[in-house]
């Protein structure tokens, strides 16, 4: 027996659908930057968008265009994203997503690489256009933000590879992933 959904459930599904494609720009626009991979951040946001970022005020594409995010000094950034409440109206989103990231950067006047934490929330406007989501508008809030030199590496941390800008990253080779052969008993 195979059960109707009804226009009801049907547009539940629509909404899950879209609230998915929302959260994966979100991720889209945290791995440009973490990757240090600026097409793929500008892919997060339309052409006439803005964003709130700090000091910087300025469209999406400018953003991602900045020439300071590929400094060298610019060790290593990782963003963890947390959970995101959207709300859909029609073509037009309005998300609060949270938000941790680690960083770490060559501070040059006092010649020791530095780690920091800023915690904090991204609230963005998305829109719809042409069947794709992307961020308009997005104000960048920080509740918590720490930096200090940098501690020992944990033990073990060496044996792992190590993050990359883009294309050097694991992520970019994801499609090179095999099972190891099976191995005859």
């Amino acid at each position: 027996m195979t059960e109707e959904l009804t226009p009801e459930e049907i547009g539940r599904l629509r909404e899950l659908l879209d609230k998915q494609a929302i959260r994966d720009v979100l991720a889209v626009a945290s791995r440009g930057v973490d990757r240090v991979a600026p097409e793929v951040l500008r892919a997060a946001y339309h052409e006439e968008s803005i964003d709130y970022h700090g000091a910087f005020v300025g469209s999406g594409p400018e953003f991602a265009a900045l020439p300071g995010r590929n400094s060298p000094d610019n060790l290593m950034a990782h963003h963890a994203l947390g959970q995101s409440l959207i709300d859909i109206e029609g073509t037009t989103a309005f998300a609060e997503t949270y938000f941790l990231m680690n960083f770490e950067r060559f501070a040059r006047k006092r010649a020791e690489v530095r780690i920091g934490t800023m915690i904090g929330r991204y609230i963005d406007r998305l829109d719809k256009i042409d069947g794709e989501w992307r961020i308009s508008v997005r104000k960048v809030v920080i509740d918590s933000s720490r930096e200090s030199s940098k501690a020992d590496q944990s033990p073990g941390a060496a044996t792992f590879p190590a993050g990359r800008r883009w294309p050097d990253d694991e992520v970019f080779r994801i499609s090179e992933l095999r099972l190891p052969e099976p191995t005859a008993r």
